[in-house]
């Protein structure tokens, strides 16, 4: 088995129990994660929580007194889940439009046609972090939406910010494969924009696609975590203690790696057992995407070779 196979079938396996674990979590979860038990007795012996792993935690308890192993088990459908629609859609509007803009391009000289792409090299500039946080941070303390309503309001934010950058690559793609002398033969022939698309472009991008979107994952995971520094997380943010204390409401991994930041040198599992579990998670992502590039490299190179 290839360096880059067996990259993409270890990534893919891991990603594949993710998945099913988000699915799954709620149902084999050992307690309720409403199940508060800051103080427990044991042996006459008075034990605050958090508490560290047991038996009867495997994981621990946080500050709280909620099994962590029950609160990552609820919320990682929240991370796998919102990560995977918003790639999706990134890619799949973003991926359309690109297709539809480099095909109805104009033929243009090179300044022309840098200048037109431009536009939307300059809209995937913006600071996508900067705006999440101005339209989050008012509603996501104390807010009047439901978990489920807050979660998919910033999954549409993060769609509609994240399609200029997909857009402008397929866009790239889409001329220069148009600029093929296969391309321009058929569209000399006044074959339809559908026929072209299908026999001659979509052949060559939908490895581009594919590629595209395990990169979409990363950066989606790396925003929700740049999100979770400034206490904003997926489904909205529970204030305790006046403003001392912030807790993910929906428990997804990312919320509690950045609810339990200030813990690190004390109550250490607490931070890290999310956190290897987050990178974990990144990791099979990034496993896929290298493994998947290796391969298509290999069959290129073959190719060029025929």
């Amino acid at each position: 088995m290839s360096k880059g196979r067996k990259s993409f079938t270890i990534g893919l396996v891991l990603l594949v129990l993710f998945v099913a674990i988000a699915i799954l979590g709620p149902w084999v979860a050992p307690y309720s994660p409403k199940e508060e038990k800051p103080v427990n007795v044991n042996a006459n012996q008075v034990i605050t929580a958090p508490e560290p792993p047991t038996s009867a935690h495997w994981l621990g308890k946080d500050q709280l007194g909620r099994d962590i192993l029950t609160l990552m088990l609820y919320g990682l459908r929240y991370t796998m889940g919102i990560t995977l629609v918003v790639a999706f859609f990134r890619l799949a509007i973003g991926g359309v439009l690109g297709i539809c803009f480099g095909m109805n391009q104009p033929k243009m000289d090179n300044k022309e046609k840098n200048k037109y792409i431009s536009v939307f090299g300059y809209l995937s500039g913006i600071p996508v972090i900067l705006v999440l946080y101005s339209v989050l941070y008012p509603i996501s303390f104390f807010s009047s939406f439901s978990p489920l309503q807050l979660a998919l309001l910033q999954t549409l934010l993060m769609i509609l910010l994240g399609i200029a950058p997909v857009l402008s690559t397929v866009q790239h793609q889409t001329i220069e494969l148009k600029n093929r002398l296969s391309v321009q033969v058929s569209i000399t022939l006044v074959a339809s924009k559908g026929w072209i698309i299908r026999k001659h472009l979509f052949p060559f991008l939908k490895e581009s696609f594919i590629i595209l979107f395990f990169q979409e994952m990363i950066q989606v995971l790396n925003l929700i975590g740049q999100l979770s520094l400034f206490d904003l997380f997926l489904g909205g943010t529970d204030v305790r203690g006046g403003y001392d204390e912030f807790f993910s409401i929906t428990f997804e991994w990312i919320g509690l790696i950045g609810q339990n930041r200030n813990y690190l040198t004390t109550d250490t599992w607490l931070e890290i057992i999310p956190l290897v579990s987050y990178f974990l998670l990144l990791f099979s992502v990034y496993l896929i995407l290298q493994g998947f590039k290796k391969r298509v490299e290999t069959t290129y190179q073959r190719i060029r070779h025929i």
